[in-house]
């Protein structure tokens, strides 16, 4: 089963793998740079929450299939472009603020537990707060990966 950002010791490994990002890492691939990576996780966090709700297109069993793979053992696919809602342009100089605001939602996603996580994802549809939590996970280490650390 994929790790959740629920279980012992996620949230220590995150934020020390984030502490190792600064302004200046450079991606291995993509296009993202330090602060945006930063506010890129923020949003896709917030997504968790019901009021943060966007339309999950196509039927509930391809949804479900796919959350399947992408939750679970599939990694997630290099170069795959995001909605602009979730990589707004952010200013270099923002990067150590929209660190800290990451870090503090994080901090509070998991302090908070899985239970109130009930929103719909845009792809996958409606996810359990544990599901929200195996995919925050793995996605933060695979832009964690994208930028060396």
């Amino acid at each position: 089963m994929t790790r959740s950002v629920f279980q012992g010791g996620s949230l220590d490994e995150l934020n020390a793998r984030l502490a190792a990002v600064t302004p200046d890492t450079q991606p291995r691939w993509g296009k993202l740079d330090a602060a945006r990576l930063m506010r890129h996780l923020r949003e896709a966090l917030q997504l968790a929450y019901p009021d943060a709700q966007r339309k999950a297109p196509g039927s509930s069993l391809y949804r479900s299939l796919i959350a399947w793979a992408f939750i679970g053992p599939i990694p997630l696919p290099k170069g795959v472009k995001a909605p602009a809602y979730l990589t707004p342009e952010v200013n270099a100089e923002e990067f150590e603020a929209q660190r800290e605001a990451l870090l503090g939602e994080l901090d509070a996603l998991v302090e908070n537990g899985p239970l109130p996580l009930t929103g719909k994802h845009p792809i996958f549809g409606p996810l359990s707060g544990d599901q929200w939590g195996r995919l925050a996970y793995k996605h933060f280490c695979h832009h964690l990966k994208q930028f060396g650390v």
